[in-house]
């Protein structure tokens, strides 16, 4: 019996939690829903490379596959090496670094990578985060974010360089934004990643 009860409370106290959140999807429209999709997938440089060398990778191609124009911010989100000691972030270069999509539009990013001299030769492992929110929305915001990865050795004798990426790209099929007081909600509803990661962040 009491075990019974306590199981009761517990689920209680998990329904009064989410019930906020129920309300927000049937008080307030979406903006939209937006599908966004993000290629490759995944890049990866098969051969070590060496401190010091430049390199541009493939280009990513973000579509906008929504009725809503959308505001879109690249940049590294998480870095590091086997021995994680770098500032990876002051590595990359992306051109554009902030883009504006219309609706059913897409566009390409160019990154560049530029190893220092004094680079820790190691593996490397990283995440380049795609940002995406409706576009003009203002305050706080949940970005839906598309992380892509990106791979790659470095040694201080390195063979000459391959570069390759998977042809199937980081997809979010559906998302609904949702506005409130103004923070943005963003509810994903079914989503394909290749190679990425999905998430949501707030800046």
């Amino acid at each position: 019996m009491k075990k019974s009860l306590s199981f009761l409370l517990i689920t209680a106290q998990k329904l009064f939690l989410f019930l906020p959140f129920l309300l927000l999807l049937f008080l307030f429209p979406s903006l939209g829903e937006a599908g966004v999709t993000v290629a490759p997938g995944r890049i990866s440089i098969d051969q070590p490379v060496k401190a010091g060398s430049t390199i541009e990778l493939p280009t990513y191609t973000i579509t906008n596959r929504s009725g809503i124009a959308i505001d879109v911010i690249v940049k590294v989100s998480d870095h590091g090496s086997d021995k994680r000691t770098e500032p990876l972030e002051e590595w990359f270069s992306f051109s554009p670094k902030h883009l504006a999509i219309d609706a059913g539009e897409k566009r390409e990013v160019k990154i560049i990578l530029s190893l220092p001299p004094d680079a820790t030769p190691g593996s490397y492992s990283i995440w380049f985060d795609f940002l995406a929110k409706p576009k003009g929305v203002s305050g706080f915001v949940n970005n839906l974010s598309i992380q892509p990865s990106f791979t790659f050795d470095i040694q201080e004798i390195a063979p000459p360089l391959l570069v390759t990426s998977q042809s199937r790209p980081c997809i979010i099929e559906k998302v609904t934004f949702f506005t409130y007081n103004p923070r943005v909600m963003i509810m994903p509803v079914a989503l394909q990643l290749a190679g990425g990661r999905f998430g949501w962040q707030g800046f």
